[in-house]
């Protein structure tokens, strides 16, 4: 307020970053509550522009993450009187806004984060902040059938009135999916992974009984993402079930979500980060398809650009991202597969009923799932109001997601080359127009 009222600073950035991210979405939301008008009293707001940058949702949520559940009833008794709601806070703040986040954060876990606070709150519990982000436990009947060891549909407490809801949610249909629908899609991407993985063992175990080895050591198991060799003797396609298996499970782990994380790492942190995943995808990472699809057709008019926004169609190359972490030769990890790429071969290993079929339903559940997605975040509605959103020139309904930067320099260290361009495109974006936003 003294800036504005006493120094006459008409524009200016409030960053915060980790937890200066709690401050700087009060301190945004309070002010961009002031009725200020500019010289020709045409109503703006402060601050010019909102920047969280590797942040949470709230505070209970990373503690509960980074140190252990318990900490769910601790936190808010010694913490009384504060408010760490940052999701609420910078949802309802009525200025421009960024959320800047690397999914792989060793602080902040990515279901704590500031990103799914708000993905969660605008796609599941519409609006409501407070809460988000602390660990939801995992449905019985999925607990049951993981305990069991048996397909998601075969548990012996299943009953058909779970049957009559196990259905995926189908584009234009339904605006939004339900939790019921999200969780059994990490079910089934869970069960598909065990599966794959005790054939895996099974195979390698059959391809080295012969030869001798430490039993204390065990046997490894090569990870889904890695590029070691050494084990592509058993990955060759026979045409049998064994390897149909093994290969949807590497197209699904190897998902990209589009805001960081791929569907295989989520489901290694719990069927609830799954469900954070596929909320992350479609509020925030529908805007890094929109953008992508903007700059390819920017680049085939040789910078002529476009009318209006919706003149921007997305198609199956735009889903096809560059990662510096993964594309070096040095990397240890396979980068993520497009959407697009995932669901094509999740097709292709679908008809082939007798190679699939101990992961039959699980695998049709999740083409359904992902199928919905595609649809979703390529339609014309949802690319018109990704591009608004990226570009400041969304209406405030009461609740805005804000732009979204995905990072990938960790908690502490500095944006790389790439991601400082970004920003400084950003800032110099939200800079030259004016204060107010639509």
């Amino acid at each position: 307020t003294h800036l504005i009222d006493k120094i006459g600073v008409d524009k200016f950035v409030i960053h915060g970053e980790s937890i200066g991210g709690m401050a700087a979405s009060g301190a945004a939301r309070k002010l961009s509550s002031r009725k200020d008008v500019d010289a020709n009293m045409m109503p703006i707001s402060y601050p010019t522009l909102l920047l969280c940058d590797r942040t949470f949702c709230n505070l209970t949520a990373v503690a509960q993450r980074l140190v252990g559940n318990w900490t769910g009833s601790i936190i808010p008794l010694i913490t009384p009187s504060w408010n760490t709601d940052v999701a609420g806070d910078f949802a309802y703040a009525k200025c421009k806004k960024v959320i800047a986040q690397d999914a792989a954060d060793a602080i902040i876990h990515d279901s704590a984060s500031l990103k799914k606070g708000i993905s969660t709150a605008k796609e599941i519990t519409k609006g409501l902040t407070k809460g988000v982000g602390q660990v939801d436990e995992t449905p019985i009947l999925h607990r049951m059938t993981d305990y069991e060891d048996v397909g998601v549909l075969e548990s012996k407490i299943i009953s058909s009135h779970h049957l009559m809801k196990m259905r995926a949610p189908v584009w234009p249909a339904d605006k939004h999916f339900e939790v019921n629908e999200a969780f059994h899609f990490a079910a089934c991407v869970r069960r598909i992974g065990k599966v794959s993985t005790n054939i895996r063992k099974k195979k390698l175990f059959n391809s080295t009984r012969d030869m001798s080895y430490d039993e204390e050591e065990g046997i490894e198991i090569t990870a889904i993402f890695s590029r070691d060799k050494d084990d592509d003797d058993l990955n060759e396609d026979d045409g049998g079930s064994v390897d149909a298996i093994i290969k949807i499970w590497e197209s699904l782990a190897r998902c990209d979500g589009l805001t960081g994380m791929p569907l295989g790492a989520a489901i290694k942190e719990g069927q609830d980060c799954v469900v954070d995943w596929l909320s992350n995808l479609v509020t925030l990472g529908c805007q890094t398809v929109a953008i992508s699809a903007e700059n390819r057709l920017r680049r085939e008019n040789n910078g002529a650009g476009y009318a209006t926004f919706n003149d921007v169609v997305v198609e199956g190359r735009d889903f096809d991202f560059f990662y510096p972490e993964f594309e070096n030769e040095n990397s240890a990890s396979l980068p993520p597969l497009p959407l697009p790429k995932v669901i094509e071969d999740l097709k292709h290993r679908a008809s082939d009923k007798e190679g699939t079929n101990e992961v039959q339903h699980e695998l049709e559940y999740c083409i359904k799932m992902l199928k919905y997605l595609m649809d979703r975040i390529t339609s014309e509605p949802t690319v018109v109001k990704s591009l608004q959103t990226a570009h400041f020139q969304d209406k405030f309904d009461g609740f805005s997601t804000g732009r979204f930067l995905n990072l990938s320099c960790g908690h502490n260290s500095q944006y790389s080359v790439e991601e400082k361009f970004k920003l400084t495109s950003i800032l110099a974006e939200a800079l030259e127009s004016d204060n107010s936003i639509a």
